[in-house]
């Protein structure tokens, strides 16, 4: 799925937008950062349900068993995450980056959401470790979900943990101060990201077992997408409040169901050119890196001395190339080489 790769491309792009533009321009009144991340959480949750589903279906057809295939998954998952994550969290240790010394253990653990919604803190440039954090829980308890409940009640469960997502913000947004700040750090915590998730899960769920080639892009679902988008502008025009904070993310995540159940079959005409040009195509496979290193380079580009750009598109330039080059080392130096050692822990 050559596009999807794209589709990375195109949530880190909104990523660094969101973290590298500071000036007050048009689009930073649109959450881009939030839209890149989520767009990260639907796609994490379809291509990881499909292949959980796919092999449980093996597990069930074969003599391996369920513990082969989750062995196999969490090793695969090991290989493709924890390498570069841990060789930067040791070089972060060694500078002692935002005091990091001080908090390793919730970052060691994965678990630094929790420390940032706990403390009300952004990190500094730490600050993006939580969505990682996000997604190895989901790594985790994600499979258990799929192997072990009864296939005939798991899309009653996909649809529960979409409704809990959902319920769980507006919850925690009642329960505490209801300001803006608070409630960025409540979209931090598991639950309040796993409808995204869920929403990905569906979208497997349906091509694995009603319709391998269904596209929510045709007939009856694009009413669906055309009121989300409504709904999405009406909540704009209103002050912070509940139905804002549960629904806001649950659309951005709706609309990025939409966008990776075309992509996944693949898009046609002009789209075709662009999402599958080979540039496009290796950012996204570089993106786990990018994501990790984009907030370090501007403290790279001053330690470096460099005069800073008068043009806020010029300083942009710089600091995606710089990035380009350091997720790049970090690919064919690190993540590669690891990443191919998968072959040896294949599910068939």
């Amino acid at each position: 799925m050559p596009q999807l790769d794209s589709l990375r491309a195109f949530s880190i792009f909104l990523v660094l937008l969101g973290h590298w533009v500071q000036e007050d321009v048009w689009f930073k009144k649109i959450p881009v950062g939030t839209i890149g991340v989520t767009i990260f959480f639907v796609l994490s949750g379809f291509l990881i349900s499909g292949i959980l589903m796919k092999n449980r279906d093996s597990a069930d057809q074969e003599n391996k068993g369920i513990f082969y295939f989750l062995k196999h998954f969490y090793i695969r998952r090991t290989l493709r995450i924890f390498p570069v994550y841990y060789f930067t969290l040791a070089v972060l240790y060694v500078l002692n980056t935002e005091n990091i010394r001080a908090v390793i253990g919730w970052f060691v653990l994965y678990i630094s959401n929790y420390y940032l919604y706990f403390k009300m803190d952004w990190a500094g440039s730490l600050s993006h470790f939580w969505t990682l954090a996000v997604e190895e829980q989901f790594y985790i308890f994600w499979p258990l979900v799929i192997f072990f409940t009864p296939k005939k009640h798991l899309l009653k469960v996909i649809y529960v943990l979409i409704l809990t997502g959902v319920l769980f913000r507006g919850f925690n947004f009642l329960i505490n101060d209801r300001t803006e700040y608070h409630t960025m750090f409540s979209y931090m915590l598991t639950l309040s990201c796993i409808d995204a998730f869920s929403l990905g899960a569906l979208l497997a769920y349906a091509r694995n077992y009603i319709d391998k080639n269904i596209d929510l892009n045709k007939g009856v679902y694009l009413y669906v997408l055309y009121g989300v988008f409504l709904l999405m502008i009406i909540l704009m025009f209103f002050e912070i409040n509940v139905i804002d904070v549960a629904m806001s993310k649950f659309c951005i995540s709706v609309i990025a169901l939409f966008m990776v159940s075309k992509l996944s079959l693949g898009a046609g005409g002009i789209w075709k050119l662009i999402l599958e040009n080979k540039f496009i195509i290796y950012i996204g496979k570089i993106s786990y890196g990018m994501y990790i290193f984009h907030t370090f380079i501007p403290a790279i580009y001053t330690a470096l001395k460099i005069p800073p750009a008068k043009s806020l598109i010029v300083m942009f330039v710089i600091y995606f190339l710089m990035l380009l080059i350091i997720s790049s080392v970090s690919w064919y130096l690190l993540e590669k080489p690891i990443n191919s050692l998968k072959k040896k822990f294949s599910y068939g």
